[in-house]
């Protein structure tokens, strides 16, 4: 498996740095960021499995952050934390797609688990694409037999109403 990858964005300078001290002490290969302009900077250079990205910082916000993650491709699982946090809060920002949500005061360990948690779900995500894409290779319409005029108008209507949700029965 490849190095865990993790941006810590607060803009408190003494915060990311401890963080990212811990982070590296459970294995993970860090990048502190120091407010949010150095984190969409980091996101735009490198590749990142998970960001943990302080909510309220000046200029750039956690959410900015947030909404700069879901653009990378692959997209990191974002891990909020925030001192003022409140239940809005934390709904407002799982709604906009963070995938966890720390309110300050925590433990490390508890970074360490929603990290960890963060990571599996990348991994299962990842894998569970993979799979499917290997399941299309090798059950895709290429794997039908059978050139002629009808065969091939049979697959052009199959591949017109793959995409949809749509109940279909071909007959033949």
């Amino acid at each position: 498996m490849s190095a865990r990858r993790v941006l810590v964005v607060d803009d408190d300078a003494d915060m990311s740095a401890m963080l990212a001290r811990h982070l590296e002490s459970e294995g993970m290969a860090v990048v502190a960021a120091t407010g949010g302009r150095a984190a969409l900077k980091a996101l735009m250079s490198q590749e990142f499995d998970v960001v943990v990205t302080d909510l309220v910082m000046d200029e750039v916000g956690g959410l900015d952050v947030l909404a700069a993650a879901a653009r990378c491709q692959p997209a990191p699982r974002v891990i909020l934390m925030t001192a003022f946090g409140t239940l809005e809060t934390a709904i407002e920002a799982l709604r906009q797609g963070a995938y966890d949500y720390l309110a300050k005061p925590f433990k490390l360990a508890e970074v360490t688990v929603a990290v960890g948690r963060a990571l599996e779900d990348r991994r299962l995500r990842r894998e569970n694409e993979r799979l499917r894409t290997e399941v299309e290779r090798r059950q895709g319409l290429e794997r039908l037999l059978g050139r002629s005029r009808i065969m091939l108008e049979t697959v052009s209507q199959i591949r017109a109403v793959a995409e949809s949700d749509a109940s279909v029965l071909l007959l033949g």
